[in-house]
């Protein structure tokens, strides 16, 4: 859901779902949920909610200038782990559109569901692969 922000910049709004939830965004640490992130530029942006025995959520979304995108994730007990080694070794690994940064990527615990994992190097074509769910 997206609501009106003054000005030429953005908000992203962490509802109650995920009360508790440790919310970081752009690999930003913002603290607990429920909370809002701003102002924020426009553009892509990608959200990470965990809570100790819980399931990571990730999240990718667009802040359009002057808009709130509302978020109200709810994390689940069941999950599953991944693990990402990518050659090259120093390719960029994103999760769902979600940038995670470069070289293996080990996510111990992420929700049940299908996941997009796409790695890129300069020089190098890039690769992407949908895992379903199990």
């Amino acid at each position: 859901m997206v609501g009106k922000v003054g000005g030429c910049r953005g908000a992203v709004d962490i509802g109650p779902g995920p009360g508790g939830a440790r919310v970081g965004l752009d690999g930003k640490d913002y603290g607990l949920s429920p909370t809002t992130i701003e102002p924020l530029p426009p553009g892509k942006h990608s959200l990470r909610l965990s809570r100790d025995g819980m399931a990571d959520q990730l999240i990718a979304l667009r802040v359009e200038p002057g808009q709130t995108v509302r978020i109200d994730a709810e994390l689940s007990t069941e999950s599953g782990a991944l693990d990402i080694r990518p050659t090259p070794r120093n390719s960029a690994i994103s999760v769902n559109g979600v940038e995670l940064g470069p070289g293996r990527q080990v996510l111990p615990s992420l929700a049940p569901g299908p996941y997009s994992i796409r790695a890129s190097a300069v020089g190098h074509t890039d690769r992407s692969e949908a895992h379903p769910s199990q």
